[in-house]
């Protein structure tokens, strides 16, 4: 997979960036490779050609220099790739974003299973159905926003938030999560849908989100600091699945700062 990657010195400062580089070099992890850069000096930009195996082990080599940099990524081909008739037919359709109905819970129910059934990613054991799906959604929208990805009309992925603690001086703070169908993966699709809700639960007047991610869940860590998290703590041995305890990585964000789309 090639990317192009344009990347903002934070705070317009280029300098802590090119003293990393000199020590460290590109830092990018198996599967990332470079082809070819170049600079906006006016606009403190660079702008990179980047092969990847995965948008995951992309994203692992950005979580290194999250700190520094603030990322835009582009997935790109070459144009007689994209002009090809069966490929330009399937990359013309866009996901499109909405608030959740009722008629999405057999889709959402069908998306959630698989991460539920052969996965430690949810600490759930029984997939729920259509029905608990509904019911979750009256639930969770009575004060937090439900946004639901389609493709050709098709449901794809969605994200939610939900309550952090009970208690009232809570209220302020939410816990999100993303999911998104194992077929409609590597489409940016987890992205769109995080920048969704976090300008919506910031237009609420919510203050920090917060994720939990079973520990050994790495591509949704890598995921997660490419998006703006940063890590909390570790509750380790919190849960117990398949036979084994597992550790939850805990994660935040602040929503204040964003301005409305």
């Amino acid at each position: 997979m090639r990317f192009m990657v344009i990347e903002r010195f934070r705070h317009g400062d280029p300098a802590p960036v090119g003293e990393r580089f000199r020590r460290q070099g590109r830092m990018m992890p198996d599967g990332v490779a470079y082809e070819a850069s170049w600079i906006d000096p006016a606009g403190m930009r660079c702008f990179q050609v980047v092969q990847a195996s995965s948008r995951d082990a992309l994203d692992a080599w950005i979580a290194r220099w999250n700190d520094l940099i603030e990322f835009e990524v582009v997935n790109v081909v070459d144009p007689g790739d994209f002009w090809a008739p069966a490929a330009f037919a399937e990359r013309i359709v866009e996901p499109h974003l909405r608030n959740v109905r009722d008629d999405d819970a057999e889709a959402i129910a069908r998306i959630y299973a698989p991460y539920v059934e052969t996965t430690a990613d949810s600490f759930e054991e029984t997939a729920p159905d259509a029905a608990e799906m509904r019911r979750r959604f009256a639930t969770v929208t009575a004060s937090y926003p439900w946004l639901v990805a389609t493709l050709g009309g098709e449901v794809a992925g969605y994200a939610y938030g939900t309550m952090h603690r009970a208690r009232p001086a809570y209220r302020p703070s939410v816990e999100v999560s993303v999911y998104v169908d194992q077929s409609a993966q590597r489409r940016g699709i987890a992205r769109l849908l995080y920048g969704a809700l976090f300008r919506e639960l910031a237009a609420r007047g919510y203050h920090r989100a917060f994720a939990g991610i079973t520990a050994s869940n790495e591509g949704s860590i890598a995921f997660h600091r490419a998006v703006g998290f940063t890590p909390i703590g570790v509750f380790h041995e919190v849960g117990y699945k398949f036979g084994r305890w597992h550790d939850t990585s805990w994660w935040e964000r602040d929503l204040s700062p964003i301005a409305p789309a």
